[in-house]
């Protein structure tokens, strides 16, 4: 039997095979590299372009120029290896080596040509617990482009970063430097890096934060904190950094270090996401101001998740997210996810909720949610109608309503529209008088609706309100 002529054709095959997912399980591209002589060296190509652990390459070496042990610690497990690695090259383009695993080399001879096992790697994912010379030296290739290391182990190599890897463009570090040394290591060696396009993951000076700002290529950016004290001492940044910036996520920051942040930020912005410090959250006056920053990427911000406003902090008076405090941000009329958490009530009204449903038409994730439970609630089923009916594309739901109140069925207002998109709504604590008839609203405006998922605690109360949510999910699913 012979095969179609097109079949014969290298760059045909190749395009064959690279449809394959090569960190399958499923032996597709084994099976097709065994196929035919034809077939065999692009399936291998694309097999071993991607791999997430060194065990399979250990395992195409002869069993008896190695030892493998076995341990486990902790229910963790992991293989040392023992013996004298060949000379050869490997064409490998990514390799990740898992969190839950560790590798050990003893008496290796790393020696391979070039400096390296696999010369052609872009993509290393390195997450075990250990860094030394010996045993990351041979994964290291100069055509690395992305690189992920964990912080508090990737201080030890990272001075060499810019030297031995000038293509560098993407850096993940999986854990914060927890050290002020730490961090100013990975800060020295950023600052070197000229050609980034991702940072993520880290801590960094003041002087990092100026060179990654004036960087042309630099388009995402996630920090795990922001150096409060030096921004405090300096008072500002300097104006329009970070021109290329298009997605920025800062964690574990104070709200004066992310409005400085935000103020020096000129890039077009498509994503943000601010978490402010636990211990310090944003007072009324600074929402304001943040809400004007954040107004300024009006025509190009689709994703913001901001958690830590709506309290206050010293000397403040206490106040909620309500219709007034949340008003501005129905400027952004191009959002498509929107997440705000608050440490205290969200305190919208059903005019307000329908006010921002009318400005996020766009919608496919909502999230109004507070992180402590309370029996204020304002929101009612109507603000669920507004929802349904002003986004069309939701998918994800998360809010905290008032299901005792009913409003009438076949209110003019909300008739003739059908919102299928939402499968799934979380409603958290939300309070209920009579499962039957809120199950039938939430069906008529969600006909997609498959279940309402709540979160109850132990008092009495409250084991009456869970008995009744599961009446409503008894009925959705009937109804499917």
């Amino acid at each position: 039997m012979y095969m179609h002529r097109c079949l014969r054709i290298h760059e045909i095959i190749t395009e064959i095979s690279s449809h394959f997912d090569s960190s399958s399980e499923s032996g597709d591209l084994s099976a097709l590299a065994r196929t035919c002589h034809a077939f065999q060296d692009p399936a291998l190509d694309e097999l071993w372009r991607t791999q997430e652990t060194i065990h399979n390459v250990i395992r195409c070496f002869p069993q008896d120029i190695f030892e493998t042990t076995l341990r486990s610690d902790k229910g963790i497990f992991g293989q040392t290896y023992y013996g004298a690695l060949p000379r050869t090259q490997i064409g490998l383009d990514r390799f990740s080596i898992p969190v839950a695993g560790s590798v050990t080399f003893g008496g290796f001879r790393l020696d391979p040509p070039g400096g390296s096992w696999f010369p052609r790697l872009r993509t290393l994912n390195w997450n075990i617990d250990s860094m030394d010379d010996a045993s990351i030296r041979p994964f290291l290739s100069p055509q690395l482009e992305r690189v992920s290391f964990r912080a508090d182990v990737a201080a030890f190599h990272l001075s060499r970063l810019p030297t031995f890897y000038p293509h560098l463009k993407h850096l993940v570090l999986g854990l914060p430097a927890t050290s002020n040394e730490g961090s100013d290591r990975i800060s020295a060696c950023i600052t070197q890096l000229m050609h980034l396009e991702s940072l993520r993951g880290c801590s960094l000076t003041l002087a990092a934060v100026n060179h990654i700002g004036v960087l042309a290529t630099l388009k995402s950016l996630e920090l795990e904190s922001l150096p409060s004290k030096e921004l405090s001492a300096h008072g500002a940044l300097p104006a329009r950094l970070f021109k290329a910036l298009v997605s920025l996520q800062l964690y574990h920051a104070d709200v004066g270090s992310i409005l400085t942040f935000l103020h020096a930020c000129a890039g077009a912005l498509t994503k943000l996401s601010v978490w402010v410090n636990p211990d310090e959250t944003m007072s009324e006056a600074q929402l304001v101001e943040f809400s004007a920053v954040v107004l300024s990427w009006r025509r190009t911000l689709t994703s913001l998740r901001v958690s830590g406003l709506g309290a206050h902090i010293a000397n403040d008076p206490p106040y909620t997210l309500n219709d007034n405090t949340l008003r501005p941000l129905c400027g952004l009329r191009h959002l498509t996810s929107v997440c705000i958490v608050t440490p205290t009530a969200i305190g919208l009204s059903d005019a307000g909720i329908l006010e921002l449903s009318r400005s996020w038409t766009h919608l496919t994730f909502l999230v109004l949610g507070s992180t402590r439970r309370t029996r204020t609630v304002r929101p009612t089923l109507a603000a669920l109608a507004s929802i349904a009916k002003f986004c069309p594309k939701l998918r994800h739901l998360d809010i905290v309503v008032d299901a005792s109140t009913m409003p009438l069925f076949g209110d003019p207002a909300f008739y003739g529209f059908s919102q299928r998109e939402l499968k799934v709504i979380w409603l958290k604590n939300s309070p209920i008088s009579n499962p039957t008839h809120v199950a039938r609203y939430l069906a008529q405006i969600f006909p997609a609706l498959q279940t309402a998922w709540t979160d109850f605690g132990e008092s009495e109360r409250d084991s009456q309100y869970a008995a009744a949510w599961a009446e409503v999910r008894s009925y959705l699913w009937q109804t499917q």
